[in-house]
C-alpha cells in the first residue's frame, strides 16, 4: 500500500511515487513494457473505480495447524506468484527422510494457496520488510542446483518437487526452512531483545510460529495478518470469473500433496488485470495488501 514520504510530500507505492496534488506519477511504471498499448504514467488502466494498483512485490508466510501442521512461503512479484513449500513429501512417514522443496508457479500456486486457505484453514501473514527477490533467490538457489526428483507416487510432487537435503522433523522442517527464507530476505520480524543481548527467535513447529506472528501483527508494522483479505480476494475473483463467463480451468481430481496432509487442488483460475502490470495476485487486491 501507499506510504506518505514526509520529506517530499509524495505517496510512495513501492514501484513509484505519486504527487497527491497533481495526481501525477513521478516515473514510468517499471513494468510498462508488459502493457505496450497503455501509457506508462496512467493509473489502473484509467479505471480506478474497478481496479487497484498495488506494487505487487509481496512476501507471505502461511501457517496451518490443522492435520499435521505446515508452513510455506508465497511470493508475488513481477514474475507472477510462486509458492515454495518444503517438507517430507516422500511416500514414507518417518521423521527423517528426503527433504523436498516444491515450487509452484501461476495457476498451480494460486490453487495451492486457495486449498490451504480454505481446506486446511491456513493463516497468511505478509512480511513487509522481506525482499521478494532475496527470498526468491534463497529458495531458487536450493531448487535449481538439484536434479533429484522425490521418491513418491504423487504426480505434482514428482513433477514440481526436488530433493534438496535431508528432512528432519526436529531441526530441518517446513517451519525452519520458511523462517530461514524470511531472514534471508532481510526481515527483522524474528529479531528479539533479551535482557542482556539481542537474539533471533527460532521456530520449529507451525503452531508456535503462528502464535508469534499473530502477536507481532498487532504491534509490528512489518507483519500484517492478510488471511481474511486473501480469502476475500479469492472469493471475489471467483465471482468475477462467473460474471465474465470464464469457466473453471483447474482440476479437483489431483492431489497437490503437502506434508500437512492437504490434498485437494481447487479448481478455479484467477483473473489478473493490473494497472501497473505488477499486481501479481490480481488487481482485485486491496492496496493495503
Amino acid at each position: 500500500g501507499k506510504e506518505m514520504d514526509e520529506e517530499t510530500g509524495l505517496y510512495y507505492y513501492g514501484a513509484r511515487y505519486l504527487n497527491p496534488v497533481t495526481s501525477l506519477w513521478y516515473g514510468v511504471d517499471p513494468l510498462a513494457e508488459k502493457y505496450v498499448t497503455t501509457g506508462g504514467y496512467v493509473y489502473t488502466l484509467d479505471n480506478p473505480v474497478k481496479l487497484v494498483d498495488t506494487d505487487g512485490r509481496k512476501v507471505y508466510i502461511f501457517t496451518e495447524t490443522k492435520g499435521t501442521d505446515h508452513t510455506f512461503v508465497a511470493i508475488a512479484d513481477s514474475k507472477g506468484i510462486t509458492v515454495y513449500t518444503y517438507g517430507r513429501y516422500g511416500d514414507g512417514l518417518g521423521p527423517v527422510g528426503e527433504g523436498v522443496l516444491v515450487r509452484y508457479n501461476g495457476d498451480k500456486a494460486k490453487n495451492y494457496i486457495k486449498s490451504e486457505l480454505y481446506r486446511m484453514e491456513a493463516k497468511a501473514f505478509q512480511i513487509k520488510d522481506a525482499s521478494d527477490s532475496k527470498v526468491r533467490n534463497y529458495f531458487d538457489s536450493k531448487y535449481n542446483v538439484s536434479s533429484t526428483r522425490p521418491d513418491t507416487n504423487k504426480p505434482n510432487i514428482k513433477k514440481y518437487g526436488k530433493v534438496i537435503d535431508e528432512y528432519n522433523l526436529f531441526n530441518n522442517n517446513c517451519t525452519t526452512m520458511s523462517s530461514d527464507a524470511i531472514k534471508a530476505g532481510g526481515s527483522t520480524v524474528f529479531d528479539a531483545k533479551g535482557i542482556f543481548s539481542n537474539y533471533d527467535e527460532d521456530f520449529v513447529i507451525p503452531s508456535s510460529l503462528q502464535k508469534y506472528l499473530e502477536k507481532s501483527s498487532k504491534d509490528n508494522k512489518n507483519v500484517n495478518d492478510a488471511t481474511d483479505r486473501l480469502k476475500t480476494y479469492y472469493s471475489q475473483a471467483k465471482k468475477i470469473e462467473r460474471i465474465n463467463g470464464v469457466g473453471s480451468s483447474g482440476s479437483s481430481s489431483e492431489a497437490m500433496g503437502s506434508s500437512s496432509g492437504s490434498s485437494a487442488n481447487t479448481s478455479s483460475s484467477d483473473t489478473s488485470s493490473s494497472g501497473s502490470g505488477s499486481g501479481a495476485f490480481g488487481s482485485s487486491f486491496n492496496s493495503s495488501y
